[in-house]
Protein backbone atom coordinates (compact mmCIF):
# COMPACT_ATOMS: atom_id res chain seq x y z
CA UNK A 1 0.00 0.00 0.00
CA UNK A 2 3.00 2.37 1.10
CA UNK A 3 4.54 1.76 -3.14
CA UNK A 4 1.00 2.63 -4.44
CA UNK A 5 0.65 5.82 -2.61
CA UNK A 6 4.35 7.21 -3.33
CA UNK A 7 4.36 5.93 -6.96
CA UNK A 8 0.39 8.25 -7.39
CA UNK A 9 2.05 11.08 -4.83
CA UNK A 10 5.10 11.40 -6.86
CA UNK A 11 3.17 12.73 -10.32
CA UNK A 12 1.67 14.92 -8.04
CA UNK A 13 4.37 16.84 -7.63
CA UNK A 14 4.51 18.26 -10.82
CA UNK A 15 1.01 19.31 -11.61
CA UNK A 16 1.07 23.05 -12.43
CA UNK A 17 -1.06 25.11 -9.83
CA UNK A 18 -4.80 25.24 -10.84
CA UNK A 19 -8.32 23.91 -9.12
CA UNK A 20 -7.86 20.39 -10.99
CA UNK A 21 -4.55 19.80 -9.51
CA UNK A 22 -6.08 20.37 -6.18
CA UNK A 23 -8.77 18.31 -6.35
CA UNK A 24 -6.44 15.56 -7.27
CA UNK A 25 -4.64 15.86 -4.16
CA UNK A 26 -7.62 16.51 -1.84
CA UNK A 27 -8.81 12.94 -3.46
CA UNK A 28 -4.98 11.16 -3.04
CA UNK A 29 -5.77 12.70 -0.09
CA UNK A 30 -8.45 10.24 0.94
CA UNK A 31 -7.65 7.66 -1.09
CA UNK A 32 -4.36 6.92 0.27
CA UNK A 33 -5.95 7.42 4.38
CA UNK A 34 -8.79 4.89 3.66
CA UNK A 35 -6.25 2.37 1.32
CA UNK A 36 -4.39 2.25 4.72
CA UNK A 37 -7.57 1.95 6.97
CA UNK A 38 -8.61 -1.32 4.42
CA UNK A 39 -12.14 0.54 4.29
CA UNK A 40 -13.77 1.49 1.18
CA UNK A 41 -14.59 4.97 1.48
CA UNK A 42 -13.65 5.64 5.05
CA UNK A 43 -14.11 9.43 4.95
CA UNK A 44 -17.91 8.93 4.43
CA UNK A 45 -19.56 11.36 7.41
CA UNK A 46 -21.30 7.71 8.20
CA UNK A 47 -18.88 5.90 8.51
CA UNK A 48 -16.27 8.24 9.25
CA UNK A 49 -13.11 6.11 11.04
CA UNK A 50 -9.69 5.92 11.05
CA UNK A 51 -8.83 4.20 14.20
CA UNK A 52 -6.31 1.87 12.27
CA UNK A 53 -4.33 5.00 10.75
CA UNK A 54 -0.82 5.89 12.10
CA UNK A 55 -0.43 9.24 13.17
CA UNK A 56 2.26 9.24 10.70
CA UNK A 57 -0.15 9.05 8.28
CA UNK A 58 -2.46 11.84 9.58
CA UNK A 59 0.17 13.65 9.84
CA UNK A 60 1.24 13.95 6.30
CA UNK A 61 -2.17 14.11 4.94
CA UNK A 62 -2.56 17.40 7.13
CA UNK A 63 0.71 18.76 5.61
CA UNK A 64 -0.49 18.21 2.44
CA UNK A 65 -3.96 19.79 2.61
CA UNK A 66 -2.42 22.94 3.74
CA UNK A 67 -0.09 22.85 1.07
CA UNK A 68 -3.08 22.32 -1.21
CA UNK A 69 -4.66 25.16 0.77
CA UNK A 70 -1.63 27.64 0.08
CA UNK A 71 -2.54 27.17 -3.34
CA UNK A 72 -5.74 27.11 -3.17
CA UNK A 73 -5.61 30.78 -1.57
CA UNK A 74 -2.60 32.11 -4.20
CA UNK A 75 -5.62 31.55 -6.75
CA UNK A 76 -8.92 33.04 -4.49
CA UNK A 77 -10.72 29.85 -5.05
CA UNK A 78 -12.99 29.38 -2.00
CA UNK A 79 -14.69 26.52 -2.81
CA UNK A 80 -11.69 24.51 -3.12
CA UNK A 81 -10.34 25.83 0.06
CA UNK A 82 -13.95 25.13 2.08
CA UNK A 83 -13.41 21.72 0.31
CA UNK A 84 -9.58 21.49 1.96
CA UNK A 85 -10.97 23.18 5.63
CA UNK A 86 -13.70 20.70 5.74
CA UNK A 87 -11.41 17.87 4.90
CA UNK A 88 -9.33 19.02 7.80
CA UNK A 89 -12.14 19.01 10.70
CA UNK A 90 -13.16 15.72 8.99
CA UNK A 91 -9.72 14.66 10.35
CA UNK A 92 -10.07 16.47 13.52
CA UNK A 93 -13.08 14.81 14.08
CA UNK A 94 -11.90 11.19 13.30
CA UNK A 95 -9.41 11.78 16.20
CA UNK A 96 -11.57 13.71 18.86
CA UNK A 97 -9.84 16.62 18.39
CA UNK A 98 -12.91 18.75 19.04
CA UNK A 99 -11.69 22.16 19.55
CA UNK A 100 -9.70 21.65 15.72
CA UNK A 101 -12.70 20.23 14.23
CA UNK A 102 -15.18 23.16 15.21
CA UNK A 103 -12.25 25.69 14.24
CA UNK A 104 -11.50 23.82 10.66
CA UNK A 105 -15.70 23.46 9.83
CA UNK A 106 -15.83 26.69 10.89
CA UNK A 107 -13.51 27.81 8.31
CA UNK A 108 -15.13 25.65 6.09
CA UNK A 109 -18.41 27.29 6.25
CA UNK A 110 -17.15 30.92 5.84
CA UNK A 111 -15.32 30.18 2.84
CA UNK A 112 -18.35 27.97 1.63
CA UNK A 113 -20.50 31.02 2.10
CA UNK A 114 -17.92 33.34 0.11
CA UNK A 115 -18.22 31.21 -2.98
CA UNK A 116 -21.85 31.00 -2.77
CA UNK A 117 -21.66 27.35 -2.64
CA UNK A 118 -24.63 25.64 -0.82
CA UNK A 119 -23.74 22.49 -1.74
CA UNK A 120 -20.68 22.90 0.50
CA UNK A 121 -22.20 24.35 3.23
CA UNK A 122 -24.88 22.01 4.07
CA UNK A 123 -22.05 19.41 4.48
CA UNK A 124 -20.02 21.65 7.47
CA UNK A 125 -23.38 22.41 9.01
CA UNK A 126 -24.35 18.65 9.30
CA UNK A 127 -20.55 18.14 10.32
CA UNK A 128 -20.90 21.35 12.81
CA UNK A 129 -23.78 19.36 14.08
CA UNK A 130 -22.02 15.89 14.68
CA UNK A 131 -19.29 17.68 16.35
CA UNK A 132 -21.71 18.91 18.85
CA UNK A 133 -23.62 15.94 19.02
CA UNK A 134 -20.24 14.14 20.12
CA UNK A 135 -19.42 16.36 22.80
CA UNK A 136 -23.01 16.36 24.09
CA UNK A 137 -24.30 19.95 23.20
CA UNK A 138 -27.32 18.56 22.16
CA UNK A 139 -29.19 22.05 21.83
CA UNK A 140 -26.25 23.47 19.81
CA UNK A 141 -26.30 20.14 17.59
CA UNK A 142 -30.09 20.31 16.89
CA UNK A 143 -29.52 24.29 15.73
CA UNK A 144 -26.68 23.04 12.85
CA UNK A 145 -28.84 20.07 11.80
CA UNK A 146 -31.90 22.47 11.36
CA UNK A 147 -29.39 24.77 9.29
CA UNK A 148 -27.86 22.23 7.37
CA UNK A 149 -31.76 20.82 6.44
CA UNK A 150 -32.98 24.64 5.28
CA UNK A 151 -29.75 24.79 3.55
CA UNK A 152 -30.60 21.29 1.57
CA UNK A 153 -34.35 22.28 1.89
CA UNK A 154 -33.19 25.70 -0.96
CA UNK A 155 -31.17 23.48 -2.77
CA UNK A 156 -33.76 20.81 -3.63
CA UNK A 157 -34.49 22.04 -6.88
CA UNK A 158 -31.42 21.61 -8.11
CA UNK A 159 -29.83 18.28 -5.99
CA UNK A 160 -29.92 16.59 -9.45
CA UNK A 161 -27.77 18.93 -11.18
CA UNK A 162 -25.28 19.80 -8.32
CA UNK A 163 -21.55 20.38 -8.68
CA UNK A 164 -19.90 17.68 -9.40
CA UNK A 165 -16.53 18.49 -7.21
CA UNK A 166 -18.96 17.91 -4.41
CA UNK A 167 -19.62 14.18 -5.73
CA UNK A 168 -23.13 14.51 -4.57
CA UNK A 169 -24.74 10.80 -3.62
CA UNK A 170 -28.53 11.21 -2.44
CA UNK A 171 -28.21 8.54 -0.10
CA UNK A 172 -24.79 8.80 1.46
CA UNK A 173 -24.55 12.41 1.64
CA UNK A 174 -28.36 13.85 2.32
CA UNK A 175 -30.37 10.99 4.01
CA UNK A 176 -28.41 10.41 7.08
CA UNK A 177 -28.73 14.58 8.15
CA UNK A 178 -32.53 13.96 7.92
CA UNK A 179 -32.21 10.92 10.18
CA UNK A 180 -29.15 11.87 12.50
CA UNK A 181 -31.94 15.32 13.34
CA UNK A 182 -34.50 13.00 13.97
CA UNK A 183 -32.73 10.73 15.61
CA UNK A 184 -31.69 13.47 18.43
CA UNK A 185 -34.80 15.32 18.26
CA UNK A 186 -36.34 11.90 19.58
CA UNK A 187 -33.54 10.90 21.82
CA UNK A 188 -35.16 12.21 25.27
CA UNK A 189 -37.52 9.81 27.45
CA UNK A 190 -39.60 12.69 27.09
CA UNK A 191 -40.89 14.77 24.16
CA UNK A 192 -43.00 17.15 23.52
CA UNK A 193 -45.92 17.00 20.79
CA UNK A 194 -44.14 19.66 18.94
CA UNK A 195 -41.03 17.87 18.68
CA UNK A 196 -42.94 14.72 17.37
CA UNK A 197 -44.51 16.74 15.13
CA UNK A 198 -41.25 17.85 13.43
CA UNK A 199 -39.80 14.80 13.32
CA UNK A 200 -42.69 13.15 11.61
CA UNK A 201 -42.64 16.54 9.31
CA UNK A 202 -38.74 16.07 8.75
CA UNK A 203 -39.28 12.24 7.60
CA UNK A 204 -41.84 13.66 5.30
CA UNK A 205 -39.53 15.78 3.68
CA UNK A 206 -36.71 13.03 3.59
CA UNK A 207 -39.72 11.24 1.35
CA UNK A 208 -40.19 14.47 -0.84
CA UNK A 209 -36.07 14.43 -1.70
CA UNK A 210 -35.52 10.97 -2.73
CA UNK A 211 -38.79 11.17 -5.17
CA UNK A 212 -36.96 14.39 -6.51
CA UNK A 213 -33.79 12.41 -6.91
CA UNK A 214 -35.48 9.50 -8.23
CA UNK A 215 -37.74 11.15 -10.76
CA UNK A 216 -34.42 13.60 -11.53
CA UNK A 217 -36.83 16.53 -11.45
CA UNK A 218 -38.49 18.46 -8.53
CA UNK A 219 -42.15 18.47 -7.18
CA UNK A 220 -43.95 21.40 -6.77
CA UNK A 221 -45.40 20.58 -3.21
CA UNK A 222 -47.20 23.84 -3.47
CA UNK A 223 -49.48 23.15 -6.60
CA UNK A 224 -52.62 22.26 -4.23
CA UNK A 225 -53.54 23.39 -0.28
CA UNK A 226 -52.90 20.11 1.07
CA UNK A 227 -54.98 18.50 3.92
CA UNK A 228 -53.35 16.97 7.49
CA UNK A 229 -54.44 13.35 8.14
CA UNK A 230 -53.91 14.21 11.96
CA UNK A 231 -57.30 16.97 10.97
CA UNK A 232 -59.17 14.50 8.91
CA UNK A 233 -58.97 12.03 11.81
CA UNK A 234 -59.79 14.53 14.45
CA UNK A 235 -62.59 16.15 12.42
CA UNK A 236 -63.83 13.64 10.27
CA UNK A 237 -62.80 9.94 10.73
CA UNK A 238 -62.41 9.18 14.46
CA UNK A 239 -62.74 5.46 13.53
CA UNK A 240 -58.99 5.80 12.37
CA UNK A 241 -55.40 6.06 14.19
CA UNK A 242 -52.29 7.36 12.39
CA UNK A 243 -49.23 4.95 12.82
CA UNK A 244 -45.81 6.56 11.63
CA UNK A 245 -42.81 3.96 12.33
CA UNK A 246 -39.53 5.02 12.12
CA UNK A 247 -36.18 2.49 12.37
CA UNK A 248 -33.19 4.45 13.58
CA UNK A 249 -29.99 2.89 14.22
CA UNK A 250 -31.02 0.88 16.94
CA UNK A 251 -34.30 1.54 17.93
CA UNK A 252 -38.00 1.89 16.43
CA UNK A 253 -39.77 5.04 17.14
CA UNK A 254 -43.48 5.18 16.51
CA UNK A 255 -45.43 8.24 16.94
CA UNK A 256 -49.47 7.86 17.39
CA UNK A 257 -51.86 9.79 16.38
CA UNK A 258 -55.37 8.71 17.95
CA UNK A 259 -58.80 11.13 17.13
CA UNK A 260 -58.88 13.73 19.92
CA UNK A 261 -55.32 13.12 21.19
CA UNK A 262 -52.05 14.78 21.00
CA UNK A 263 -49.34 12.62 19.48
CA UNK A 264 -47.97 9.50 21.24
CA UNK A 265 -44.58 8.23 21.24
CA UNK A 266 -43.52 4.69 21.74
CA UNK A 267 -39.81 3.65 21.94
CA UNK A 268 -38.82 0.01 20.96
CA UNK A 269 -34.61 -0.77 20.98
CA UNK A 270 -34.08 -3.59 18.45
CA UNK A 271 -31.44 -6.50 18.65
CA UNK A 272 -29.36 -5.84 15.35
CA UNK A 273 -28.04 -2.60 13.50
CA UNK A 274 -30.26 -0.31 11.03
CA UNK A 275 -28.24 -2.62 8.26
CA UNK A 276 -29.48 -5.83 9.41
CA UNK A 277 -32.61 -5.50 10.36
CA UNK A 278 -33.60 -4.18 6.99
CA UNK A 279 -31.61 -6.57 5.50
CA UNK A 280 -34.16 -9.25 7.42
CA UNK A 281 -37.19 -7.28 6.50
CA UNK A 282 -36.04 -7.15 2.46
CA UNK A 283 -35.04 -10.92 2.77
CA UNK A 284 -39.53 -11.72 4.28
CA UNK A 285 -40.54 -9.93 1.48
CA UNK A 286 -40.39 -12.47 -1.21
CA UNK A 287 -41.73 -15.37 0.78
CA UNK A 288 -44.85 -13.54 1.91
CA UNK A 289 -45.40 -12.28 -1.61
CA UNK A 290 -45.15 -15.95 -2.95
CA UNK A 291 -46.90 -17.01 0.39
CA UNK A 292 -49.79 -14.49 -0.50
CA UNK A 293 -50.23 -16.06 -4.33
CA UNK A 294 -50.25 -19.16 -2.89
CA UNK A 295 -47.03 -20.52 -4.15
CA UNK A 296 -45.53 -21.28 -1.22
CA UNK A 297 -45.37 -23.08 1.35
CA UNK A 298 -43.31 -21.81 3.65
CA UNK A 299 -44.25 -20.24 7.49
CA UNK A 300 -44.22 -16.81 7.90
CA UNK A 301 -40.84 -15.67 8.56
CA UNK A 302 -40.47 -14.17 12.01
CA UNK A 303 -40.02 -10.68 11.39
CA UNK A 304 -43.59 -10.46 10.79
CA UNK A 305 -43.86 -11.07 14.80
CA UNK A 306 -41.14 -9.35 15.39
CA UNK A 307 -42.53 -5.89 13.63
CA UNK A 308 -45.92 -6.64 15.12
CA UNK A 309 -44.28 -6.70 18.50
CA UNK A 310 -41.75 -3.33 17.32
CA UNK A 311 -44.78 -1.38 16.16
CA UNK A 312 -48.34 -2.46 17.07
CA UNK A 313 -47.74 -3.76 20.51
CA UNK A 314 -46.39 -0.67 22.85
CA UNK A 315 -49.35 0.94 22.08
CA UNK A 316 -51.79 -1.93 21.61
CA UNK A 317 -53.66 -1.04 24.66
CA UNK A 318 -54.22 2.53 23.48
CA UNK A 319 -55.50 1.43 20.26
CA UNK A 320 -57.41 -0.91 21.78
CA UNK A 321 -59.21 1.75 24.57
CA UNK A 322 -59.71 3.89 21.85
CA UNK A 323 -62.24 2.03 19.43
CA UNK A 324 -60.62 3.02 15.66
CA UNK A 325 -61.30 0.62 13.84
CA UNK A 326 -58.83 1.51 10.52
CA UNK A 327 -54.87 1.99 10.90
CA UNK A 328 -53.49 4.70 8.16
CA UNK A 329 -49.84 3.84 7.90
CA UNK A 330 -47.20 5.95 7.07
CA UNK A 331 -44.18 4.37 6.49
CA UNK A 332 -40.14 5.16 5.64
CA UNK A 333 -38.17 3.36 3.27
CA UNK A 334 -36.83 0.66 4.88
CA UNK A 335 -40.99 -1.06 5.13
CA UNK A 336 -42.59 0.71 2.19
CA UNK A 337 -42.44 -2.84 0.30
CA UNK A 338 -43.67 -4.84 3.77
CA UNK A 339 -47.16 -5.34 4.12
CA UNK A 340 -48.63 -4.18 7.19
CA UNK A 341 -51.66 -6.46 7.00
CA UNK A 342 -49.51 -9.62 7.96
CA UNK A 343 -47.84 -8.21 10.94
CA UNK A 344 -48.77 -11.03 13.33
CA UNK A 345 -49.33 -11.08 17.46
CA UNK A 346 -48.40 -14.34 17.48
CA UNK A 347 -50.95 -17.92 17.24
CA UNK A 348 -53.64 -18.63 18.70
CA UNK A 349 -55.61 -21.64 18.62
CA UNK A 350 -52.33 -23.00 16.85
CA UNK A 351 -53.38 -20.26 14.00
CA UNK A 352 -50.78 -17.02 13.56
CA UNK A 353 -53.51 -14.15 14.38
CA UNK A 354 -52.75 -11.35 12.07
CA UNK A 355 -53.28 -7.15 12.00
CA UNK A 356 -55.29 -7.51 9.01
CA UNK A 357 -57.98 -9.83 11.53
CA UNK A 358 -58.01 -6.91 14.13
CA UNK A 359 -57.98 -3.65 11.80
CA UNK A 360 -58.79 -2.15 8.39
CA UNK A 361 -55.19 -1.31 7.09
CA UNK A 362 -54.56 2.04 4.98
CA UNK A 363 -51.48 3.68 3.59
CA UNK A 364 -50.67 6.87 2.81
CA UNK A 365 -47.54 8.07 0.98
CA UNK A 366 -46.99 11.23 3.48
CA UNK A 367 -48.88 12.59 6.48
CA UNK A 368 -50.47 15.41 3.74
CA UNK A 369 -53.52 14.74 1.75
CA UNK A 370 -53.68 16.36 -1.56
Amino acid sequence: ATDLKNKIKVPLTYLSPSRESIYAQIKYVKNSLCLEQQQPNCLKPTTLNLSSVTAESLQAAEKMLNQTDEVASELEDKGTQSSIMGLLGQLAESRQDWNGANNYTQKALDYSRQAQAPELTYQWQWQEGRIFKAQGKNKEALNSYQTSLATLKSLRRDLVAINRDSQFNFRENTEPVYLEYVNLLLQPQEVPPEDLKLARETIDSLKLAELENFLRSACDDNSSKPVSIDEVIDKQDPNAALIYPLLLEDRFEVIVKLPQRPLTRYTSKIEKNKQDFEREIADAIPIITAKSDGTSGKKLPRIAEKLYDLIIRPGEKDLQESGVKTLVFVLDSSLQNFPMSVLSKGQENGQPKYLIEQYNIALAPSLQLV
